[in-house]
């Protein structure tokens, strides 16, 4: 994994842990991710990393029955991958 995308996963991570339990829509989630990084992250670095946590278990990705939009909250594993990733 590049220093860009470890640094791209742990911004995912700090978001959603800031949510205190709650959810957060993808596009939301990308305008905050991009906020915290310089030059701001492609559409594509973004869905990389973000599958990457989803891959490994660290975030909960729930689709919207309405408008199939995605939320997604932080799993207890992802609280403790935070804590690893410096």
């Amino acid at each position: 994994m590049t220093t860009r995308k470890l640094r791209l996963v742990r911004i995912i991570l700090d978001v959603l842990e800031n949510l205190d339990g709650g959810q957060l829509s993808e596009v939301v989630l990308n305008a905050e991710a991009n906020l915290h990084i310089t030059p701001t992250a492609t559409l594509a670095e973004f869905e990389d990393a973000l599958s990457h946590c989803d891959q490994c278990g660290w975030v909960i990705g729930i689709t919207s029955r309405v408008n199939g939009g995605r939320k997604w909250s932080l799993s207890d594993a992802g609280t403790a991958a935070r804590l690893e990733i410096k």
